[in-house]
């Protein structure tokens, strides 16, 4: 999906998402114990989205919730993670509603 985008984008869009690699906003996880308002974490499929980093910081955020899927491989459209996320996302709002 990044590189469909890349001919409807401009230079200085690409050069800001090319940089996100190389400067982060936190380098540790514990960094965003602060972050209080409930919180849907999606684990990832890769070395640069490892499911154990989700994992922890679904239990380092106040409110954190792991959603019980991620991305796998077959995703690969963005009409493929809204079918993949929907339902996850739709039950983390009703949960909200629960409590």
């Amino acid at each position: 999906m990044v590189r469909d985008a890349i001919p409807r984008s401009n230079a200085p869009s690409i050069a800001a998402a090319a940089a996100i690699g190389h400067d982060r906003a936190f380098r540790q996880i514990d960094e965003l114990a602060a972050i209080e308002p409930p919180t849907l974490i999606f684990p990832g499929m890769d070395y640069r989205h490892p499911v154990a980093v989700a994992e922890h910081l679904s239990k380092v955020l106040p409110r954190g919730r792991l959603a019980a899927l991620g991305v796998s491989g077959e995703v690969r459209t963005a009409e493929d993670f809204a079918d993949a996320f929907a339902p996850g996302i739709g039950e983390f709002l009703v949960s909200l509603h629960e409590r």
